[in-house]
């Protein structure tokens, strides 16, 4: 899983994407949350971006995490 940045009307914004394979072995990227525009998640969080990229460091290190690392 990582954190994707894209550009919607001028404005960043954040999501969560993983890569799985699909049946024919093949990578295959998919949408797993949406999580914000940076603008509004600045109000809440001082650096979002790395908020939520430790925020995924910490579930990819959980036991129970089995996708792509």
């Amino acid at each position: 899983m990582y954190i994707s940045e894209t550009r919607n009307g001028g404005k960043l914004y954040l999501s969560i994407i993983e890569k799985r394979k699909d049946s024919d072995g093949k990578w295959r990227t998919h949408y797993v949350a949406g999580i914000g525009y940076v603008d509004e998640l600045k109000k809440v969080y001082d650096d979002p971006k790395q908020f939520f990229k430790d925020l995924l460091k910490k579930i990819k290190s959980a036991s129970t995490y089995k996708g792509s690392k």
